[in-house]
């Protein structure tokens, strides 16, 4: 059986699987909407293969129609870059983008889930299930990034990250195209507020492996 076009399970969690996400030192989410693409790109191109970190990016996208992001930022960075499946444990070093057409997409004892876009009413915003998932599942490993937007979306989980321990990063405002999701992170509190590719380089530095004993 398969879930939009995505198989519900990968199988199940082996005590393996549950030492990989114990040991997974970060998990960056990175959320934006609108004007998110550009920064995006820049940020991701200064992360590295030794970054000890999951990162889960989820930007807006019309739930209908396929979407390139993957394509797009595995030209700009060495880590592998896939489309995030049901029930996929999370990995370091490695860069998920979230699928179209899932309202809400959230992370559970180190896994995906995914729930479809509803067909009617209104839409559910993805941004904060996901960041507070995050917040919830992994505590002080957690960095929450928000870029580009012209909504509100991503402000809350921004500081349920905060409150749980973690870190929250902003697009500065005056680079983004558009400035209303940074600006209501910011009105919350915020640990670094800088351009997009100083944010990339924040996060390849807080998040590097440490390298093996000689």
């Amino acid at each position: 059986m398969t879930w939009n076009g995505i198989s519900p399970d990968l199988g199940t969690t082996t005590s393996r699987d549950q030492r990989c996400v114990s040991r997974l030192q970060h998990v960056i989410v990175i959320v934006g909407s609108a004007g998110a693409l550009l920064p995006l790109r820049r940020l991701v191109r200064e992360l590295g293969p030794n970054l000890d970190a999951a990162v889960i990016i989820t930007i807006h996208h019309p739930p209908d129609q396929p979407t390139l992001l993957a394509d797009i930022l595995s030209r700009e960075t060495s880590l592998p870059v896939t489309i995030a499946l049901q029930g996929e444990l999370l990995r370091p070093a490695h860069v998920y983008v979230t699928p179209p057409g899932y309202h809400h997409v959230v992370v559970s004892n180190g896994c995906f889930e995914l729930r479809p876009q509803p067909r009617e009413g209104r839409r559910g915003r993805s941004a904060d299930p996901l960041l507070l998932s995050a917040a919830r599942d992994f505590g002080p490993r957690t960095i929450g990034v928000v870029l580009s937007g012209a909504n509100t979306n991503g402000s809350a989980g921004l500081k349920a990250i905060r409150a749980a321990g973690g870190r929250a990063l902003v697009q500065d405002p005056t680079e983004a195209a558009h400035a209303t999701m940074p600006m209501a992170a910011l009105q919350l509190g915020v640990d670094v507020c800088a351009s997009a590719q100083a944010l990339g380089r924040y996060l390849a530095e807080q998040c590097q492996q440490e390298p093996p004993p000689r």
